[in-house]
């Protein structure tokens, strides 16, 4: 019996070379994305404090589970952005 495999080892395999290439560009985009939207969530809090007072921890759990929040879903919003129709097959309307 074969050693079990990791998920995505086995949908990797499942990728043709193309699906495997945007799949690696929807990642590093969503990566790219959250790296700039957790830099403004921390920057954010860090102004929201200041202006106010108030240390950041007030806002730290809403702005927490936000952030977590489109950490999950940003790959899938960026995969659907990004995805591209199928090329129209020709039905022989051409003469």
């Amino acid at each position: 019996m074969p050693p079990p495999v990791a998920c995505s080892n086995s949908r990797q395999r499942a990728l043709d070379e193309r699906q495997s290439a945007e799949r690696a560009r929807v990642q590093a985009r969503a990566h790219r994305a959250m790296t700039l939207l957790l830099a403004t969530a921390a920057a954010g809090l860090l102004i929201a404090g200041a202006a106010d007072g108030d240390a950041p921890m007030v806002y730290a759990a809403p702005v927490l589970v936000a952030v977590l929040t489109v950490h999950w879903l940003m790959p899938l919003w960026v995969a659907g952005l990004m995805a591209q129709d199928d090329p129209a097959e020709d039905d022989g309307l051409a003469t």
